[in-house]
């Protein structure tokens, strides 16, 4: 069946126009097909048949009505009862397919599908079907407020249905087509400004321009006359663009022809970046618009990246070449308006200020004309943020745009993202030499290698770097190298007489809400490792699912980077700004009670992971975490080894190291590369670093190592937390351990960490007796930097006795012993020993 309501009410049936009565009988109906689907009550029905002149049989009435309904529609649909009783009401059934008004909605609809793929003329077809469902004055004849308010509804609709295809017309270049309907639907409603509007354009495209002129004085005195109000600002503008012949009024088939090549100079030392490039000007057919969002941290290269590839395609794109500075990121300036931009695009395409549309809506739709059939490239500069380029986005199929921004812009539908890195060292070596010269460069390889990498192979930090010893031929760059290697003064060296890393860094940094800016100083007390939400969590006191929020923000932002999944990063600069604010907007206070929340963390966290691996182990003092530290627990011995294989492998790759002391204190942070051989084999820490746990165990033995390695690593962590009771235990456990599976190596380490602990305790004598025992193991070992490392701790503890003879004599066999090893730092400690004790045993006489 066929329930026709945008004209006279009708119902066709398989064999012909089904009898329905008198006017108030079609009301029912209106209300029924209106609310299809839905239990209508039969007050609602009876208000909309009668409104306020409801006679006292009304209910009666409208029980008849709808009986000669139910009998006419059953009688033309094979006996189908379409209208059922529910309740105090009626309900009928129809499908959206019978229903015309059902029908035009579904046509809008998929003509808007057509309109967003810029498919026009397919848009265009499909509203000519819509438009001719209407077969008359809709809902005529058809009494009631309902009908009345409905039939307005559906006619506006209608109309400006009709008014969206003429516009769809005038952008096919169809105004000489158009132009007789657009006179007749005109003079029926003279006050309906679009209408108006769409017939001066087009009489003004056909060279009827004062025709046009004319239309506009009859629509403002129709509108003054009968409303007293004047035309709008679009209206009044379209007068105003046709009075000075504006081009951008000429159909967009004439515009294509105007080509505008805007685009700013490549950068001339522009390096790398060949599969990117690859990507962004890949041939795709002319299947547009093609739009690319390119992200990245501050500094990576993004602008020079499209600039770059813009060049490369621009002999594709003849027609509109054109960049457009965003400003997301720009000094002491506010981010341009979608209007604002607009107005420049426009402007390059030559509209006149004094014809630019007045509202963002028109001057996109005019944009959009404008660009629809052009070649068009277009370059969008660090976007701010999705709702800023939404409406700035051509429809043409043979557009491409390329839009750089620091954050990810995932909201913005239908584009492909490529997210860019540092350089690969290579290319960093390169980009450093095309800058500074290739013969310079080239004389000093590894200075060169290393100057990038301590620029992070960040391009903006290698052009500062470089730029600076380009500017100084008496520098070397191993000298550059040197400057740069500390990192108290790193980002004060990367900063130019017009651009740095700070500044740049800065700009990203004070984007973050406040709580993302105090989350990312945080994380400064981190290591240039990678870390997870719980670390970062202790570190900044919040809980862990907050923690991970903050996280994957900084790194929409790419203010952290994400090496894998749950494991985040700090980029080498961004580690530095952030230990840089966090000294400057983090009260000691704070920053003490952060390291010790982490500690915290870890030793809690180690200790679940101790008692997962050795369940019905003896347990050990450990109280329970302090507020604001949620500790990692394990549901499987195998997952608390991948836990703890993970930070070791974090802290052993790590370019920076910890300090070997208190880490509450601002210290030299050691590279473990530079760490010797004989530390990372034999020290407690080297230990844990140097290989995974062995699990699952083959052997009782290796259990009994396993176990003793880690109560070792948690006795560190209370040292390192002053807690030395605590230490001493976790260590004096250890001891028993790996005596019993025979690892003296590992003995030896642990003896020497109790003798520290007994220093730290004021127990000298029982340090010495731990210093001499393991001295005893590593004698055995013959190994040289422990037995320097135990007589460094034996004269510290004679020294302590006051035994100044014995502590300058094993003092300086420390410094025989240790000055044919890598240890370095223990050979200072005896040297500065063995000096102290000679000078004061001199002065006593």
């Amino acid at each position: 069946m066929r329930f026709r309501l945008l004209g006279p009410v009708e119902v066709q049936g398989p064999n012909g126009v089904v009898p329905l009565g008198g006017p108030k009988t079609k009301a029912v109906l209106v209300s029924l097909l209106l609310r299809h689907g839905q239990v209508v009550p039969s007050e609602l029905l009876v208000e909309s048949v009668w409104g306020d002149e409801r006679p006292p049989s009304a209910l009666s009435t409208l029980h008849s009505y709808v009986s000669r309904l139910r009998r006419a529609l059953a009688g033309a649909s094979a006996g189908e009862d379409r209208i059922t009783t529910v309740a105090d009401g009626y309900r009928i059934v129809v499908s959206p397919a019978e229903l015309d008004v059902e029908e035009f909605h579904a046509l809008r609809e998929r003509a808007q599908r057509a309109v967003d793929a810029d498919d026009l003329k397919t848009a265009r077809a499909v509203l000519r079907q819509a438009l001719a469902l209407r077969a008359g004055p809709i809902l005529s004849g058809v009494p009631g407020v309902f009908a009345d308010t409905k039939a307005t509804l559906l006619e506006d609709l209608w109309q400006s249905t009709h008014e969206e295809c003429l516009g769809i017309d005038l952008r096919l270049g169809l105004h000489q087509d158009i132009l007789p309907e657009l006179r007749v639907a005109w003079r029926e409603q003279p006050m309906r400004e679009p209408l108006a509007g769409k017939l001066m354009l087009a009489l003004h495209r056909c060279g009827q321009s004062a025709e046009a002129l004319a239309v506009f004085r009859h629509t403002r005195d129709a509108l003054v006359d009968e409303l007293g109000i004047e035309p709008g600002m679009s209206l009044r503008t379209l007068h105003e663009q046709i009075l000075n012949d504006d081009p951008a009024l000429h159909s967009r088939h004439d515009q294509a022809s105007r080509p505008h090549r805007g685009l700013p100079r490549s950068v001339a030392d522009f390096t790398g970046r060949a599969a990117e490039l690859a990507r962004l000007t890949a041939d795709d057919g002319g299947q547009g618009p093609v739009i690319w969002t390119i992200d990245g941290m501050a500094g990576v290269g993004k602008t020079a990246l499209a600039l770059r590839a813009a060049h490369l395609l621009a002999g594709r794109h003849p027609d509109l070449q054109l960049l457009v500075d965003l400003r997301g990121h720009t000094p002491g300036r506010r981010p341009h308006e979608p209007e604002q931009a607009l107005e420049i695009m426009l402007g390059a395409l030559g509209v006149r200020p004094s014809s630019m549309p007045a509202t963002e809506e028109e001057r996109a739709s005019l944009w959009r004309s404008m660009t629809a059939d052009r070649r068009a490239l277009v370059v969008f500069d660090d976007a701010a943020s999705a709702a800023q380029v939404r409406p700035l986005l051509p429809a043409g199929r043979d557009c491409v745009v390329l839009v750089t921004s620091r954050g990810r812009l995932s909201e913005l539908d239908g584009t492909r993202t490529l997210s860019l890195e540092p350089l690969p060292a290579r290319d960093a070596e390169t980009l450093f030499g095309n800058i500074v010269g290739a013969d310079r460069a080239e004389r000093e390889p590894a200075a060169v290698a290393e100057a990038v990498e301590i620029c992070g192979h960040l391009p903006l930090a290698i052009r500062v770097a470089a730029g600076r010893l380009r500017s100084r031929p008496a520098w070397s760059v191993a000298q550059l190298a040197q400057r740069l290697r500390d990192e108290t003064s790193r980002l004060a060296e990367l900063t130019g007489p017009e651009f740095g890393v700070t500044s740049a860094l800065q700009l990203c940094y004070s984007h973050l809400g406040e709580e993302e800016r105090r989350f990312f100083r945080m994380l400064g007390l981190h290591l240039d490792s990678e870390f997870d939400a719980f670390y970062a969590a202790a570190a900044s006191g919040v809980d862990p699912g907050r923690a991970e929020a903050l996280l994957e923000s900084l790194v929409d932002v790419h203010m952290l980077q994400q090496p894998s999944f749950g494991r985040y990063q700090l980029h080498a600069l961004l580690r530095l700004y952030a230990m840089d604010r966090l000294r400057a907007e983090e009260p000691a206070l704070g920053r003490r009670a952060a390291v010790q929340r982490v500690l915290h963390y870890l030793t809690h966290t180690q200790h679940n992971l101790y008692r997962t691996l050795f369940p019905s182990a003896r347990p050990l003092p450990l109280g329970p975490p302090p507020s604001g530290v949620t500790p990692r627990t394990f549901g499987t011995p195998e997952e608390a080894l991948r836990w703890r294989e993970m930070e070791r492998l974090g802290l052993l790759n790590s370019r920076v190291g910890i300090p070997l002391t208190d880490l509450s204190r601002p210290g030299r942070r050691i590279p473990w590369s530079r760490l010797g051989p004989s530390f990372r084999r034999l020290h407690v820490i080297g230990r844990m670093l140097a290989a995974p746990l062995a699990w699952p165990c083959p052997g009782r033995h290796t259990a009994m190592l396993t176990e003793g390695a880690i109560l070792g690593d948690i006795g560190v962590l209370c040292a390192w937390q002053r807690q030395y009771d605590q230490a001493r235990q976790y260590h004096l456990r250890a001891l028993e351990l790996f005596r019993a599976a025979d690892g003296p190596v590992n003995e030896a380490a642990t003896l020497c960490a109790l003798g520290a602990l007994s220093l730290y305790l004021g127990q000298p004598a029982a340090a010495l007796n731990h210093y001499r025992q393991a001295r005893k193991v590593y004698l055995r070992l013959g190994e040289s930097w422990g037995r320097g490392l135990t007589h460094t701790g034996m004269a510290l503890a004679l020294d302590r006795l006051g035994r100044p003879t014995e502590a300058l004599h094993w003092a300086e066999a420390a410094v025989d012993v240790l000055g044919g090893t890598d240890g370095h730092r223990e050979l200072a400690v005896a040297a500065e020993l063995a000096d102290r004790t000679r000078t004061c045993l001199t002065l006593a006489g």
